[in-house]
């Protein structure tokens, strides 16, 4: 894996408001074939201190985000298909329900972005329209 900086940037609408959160963290990154990994640790600024999140994405088809350690979650967005993740809060476990609009992955050795925008629901109520964008640059 490559060391990089890695700026990620999610956007969460809802009937009511928009929501954004931007961080930029160091991380690293590599390419197995038409996939790109990245693993990054949490910070304190992101509430999630003490664990290592994982993305992986091939564009057009899918995006994997893993959460592990303090907390954990997972999130898979695939184009075409509602999967339903598993995401544990200080609150209890939840269940969502998530549908894909959009995957892009656009990443070779000199970076790139991976772009995803989903629907997510809880227990067949709509939470919100989702988007992460992550660019990343290599050290």
């Amino acid at each position: 894996m490559k060391d990089a900086l890695i700026k990620i940037r999610s956007i969460q609408i809802n009937e009511e408001d928009k929501d954004e959160t931007e961080i930029i963290t160091e991380g690293r990154y590599e390419l197995k074939g038409s996939v790109c990994e990245l693993r990054y640790d949490e910070t304190e600024a992101t509430g999630y201190e003490g664990s290592v999140t994982s993305v992986k994405a091939e564009h057009g088809k899918w995006l994997r985000m893993i959460r592990a350690g303090a907390a954990n979650a997972e999130l898979f967005v695939e184009v075409g298909r509602k999967n339903y993740c598993h995401y544990a809060t200080p609150y209890g476990d939840m269940v969502m329900g998530v549908l894909a609009k959009s995957v892009n992955a656009d990443v070779n050795e000199d970076g790139g972005r991976i772009n995803a925008e989903y629907i997510i629901d809880v227990n067949s109520i709509l939470l919100g329209n989702f988007s992460i964008d992550i660019d990343i640059k290599p050290r």
